[in-house]
């Protein structure tokens, strides 16, 4: 009956501590000290100090520990990824594109209607409209696939810093991509003919499911692993904030269609700023250096002669 009580009692304690010793009732003395209770948490409190011819084992609580392991720490702080350049102009392009894909869909019936000639033919964009929305659901896994790709490639470079530095410049292609068919799309709105509305469609199946794919695919890549949540967080909440725009636009757009249209043009043109600047090495080194509080001696390690002499004189 008094095993029985024992081992009854140590089913409900959290955090015993074991010693590994031949007696299964060795452990039993330290219980009291280290019992997890509403004062006193599991994490907070004390465990004895080992001696030479003790060895102690902490069964703690899984939750607790599976929490720390989940915890990342970042190298560098949140300020300093986001008052980046590459912060500013990512936030700039995410934004405008978005923007482009909202104002393209909230002209399009305007759009169809002054280049119809009849209501059967407007009703064949409107369907084709419909469709192409529907056709960006197997689209949307193409921006991170592509990006996969681009990284894998740049597992093959033996330097350690360079590899990192051309993981950051795998996204150049993705976003150059993205941004160019966002373009063509939202530039076939100049234009009053059934083949603009047809070449705009087939843009608009790639860009509108790429921009959030490949966004994020960017964000994971380019700043600390730790201030991923944190950054989609605060450039989605920006995005957001600043979309209200597209309503006084497309007012603006019903009085001087061609002037508002070639505005979002214009800023779309800037937006490539975002993947270009990603191909100068040396600003992506430094990048690199800072996200990863790299010291001198990793960006320009010293090379090891005594080992280049042992393979010339064949030691």
């Amino acid at each position: 009956m008094k095993r029985r009580h024992i081992k009854k009692r140590n089913k409900n304690i959290k955090g015993i501590v074991v010693r590994r010793d031949s007696s299964p009732y060795n452990g039993i003395e330290n219980i009291s000290e280290n019992r997890s209770t509403f004062l006193r948490p599991f994490h907070l409190r004390t465990s004895p100090v080992a001696g030479p011819d003790q060895n102690y084992v902490v069964v703690g609580d899984k939750g607790h520990e599976s929490q720390n392991q989940d915890t990342i720490e970042s190298p560098s702080s949140l300020k300093t990824s986001i008052w980046s350049a590459s912060s500013f102009l990512h936030q700039l392009w995410f934004f405008v594109n978005l923007l482009a894909i909202n104002n393209y869909q909230q002209s399009y019936n305007v759009w169809i209607t002054s280049s119809s000639c009849s209501v059967t033919e407007a009703g064949l964009y409107s369907m084709l409209f419909s469709y192409s929305n529907l056709l960006t659901v197997f689209f949307g896994p193409v921006g991170g696939v592509f990006t996969d790709y681009m990284i894998r490639k740049a597992y093959r470079t033996p330097n350690e810093l360079d590899r990192r530095v051309k993981e950051v410049q795998a996204s150049f292609w993705p976003l150059l991509v993205t941004t160019v068919f966002t373009s063509i799309m939202y530039a076939c709105l100049l234009f009053f003919h059934p083949a603009a509305i047809y070449v705009s469609l087939l843009c608009m199946v790639v860009s509108r499911p790429c921009i959030i794919a490949v966004s994020t695919a960017y964000l994971r890549i380019r700043f600390p692993a730790g201030h991923f949540n944190r950054l989609l967080g605060i450039y989605g909440t920006v995005a957001s904030a600043l979309l209200f725009l597209q309503y006084p636009h497309f007012m603006w757009a019903q009085h001087m269609y061609y002037a508002a249209h070639a505005l979002i043009l214009a800023v779309l043109a800037v937006s490539f700023l975002n993947p270009i600047h990603l191909l100068f090495t040396p600003l992506m080194r430094h990048a690199v250096a800072t996200r990863d509080n790299l010291k001198p001696e990793d960006l320009h390690p010293v090379r090891n002669t005594y080992a280049d002499d042992k393979g010339v004189n064949g030691l």
